[in-house]
């Protein structure tokens, strides 16, 4: 029987589901299709238009007078791509015949874990100066997760697909504060 190698499509398949288990941040971007993308020879560039959503204004009585009303306006602004990442490897036909003996293990996975830090690193950098985060000093408690949820509300941001990011000791904070704090169900 033939020796069967690992082909670069193989491995490329594995990064990419490594690489999407390992992210936390970037995988709970919001990354809607722009079927603009799909049209032959529609090369963008380095830039890319991203879709506002629709800002409305309210009026007061019991009816809409014919002909009233503001005119429904898209909206987009545009992002600019200026870090593109990757970990460059480099591998012989001969290494990949008989030196590498678990690609995924040695390889892929110490690889994508790089990766996927830098990717959130990179991604974190970019909304670290947005004005609608909430801070926590040294210890996470409900009261600050609550002010995210506060912040989302007063700007009137989707109820669905709501995620709070922290830190592994902030996760610790949270889980300690879960176990250690009597449950209201104890008063009855």
């Amino acid at each position: 029987m033939a020796n069967v190698n690992l082909t670069i499509d193989d491995n490329t398949r594995e990064s990419l589901r490594i690489l999407h288990q390992k992210l936390n941040f970037c995988g709970n971007i919001i990354r809607d299709y722009d079927d603009s993308f799909a049209k032959t020879g529609a090369k963008i560039g380095n830039t890319l238009r991203v879709r506002l959503p629709y800002q409305y204004t309210s009026a007061t009585g019991a009816t809409m007078a014919t002909g009233t009303g503001a005119d429904s306006i898209g909206t987009s602004t545009t992002l600019t791509v200026s870090t593109q990442r990757h970990i460059p490897m480099r591998f012989t036909s001969e290494e990949m015949t008989m030196d590498i003996d678990d690609m995924k293990s040695r390889h892929l996975e110490p690889a994508m874990a790089k990766l996927a830090a830098m990717l959130e690193y990179d991604g974190l950098n970019t909304v670290i100066d947005s004005v609608n985060q909430a801070s926590v000093g040294t210890k996470v408690d409900f009261a600050a997760v609550m002010a995210g949820r506060q912040k989302l509300q007063n700007q009137l941001a989707p109820m669905d697909n709501r995620t709070a990011l922290l830190d592994p000791q902030g996760m610790v904070d949270l889980v300690c504060l879960l176990y250690t704090s009597p449950s209201p169900r104890d008063k009855f």
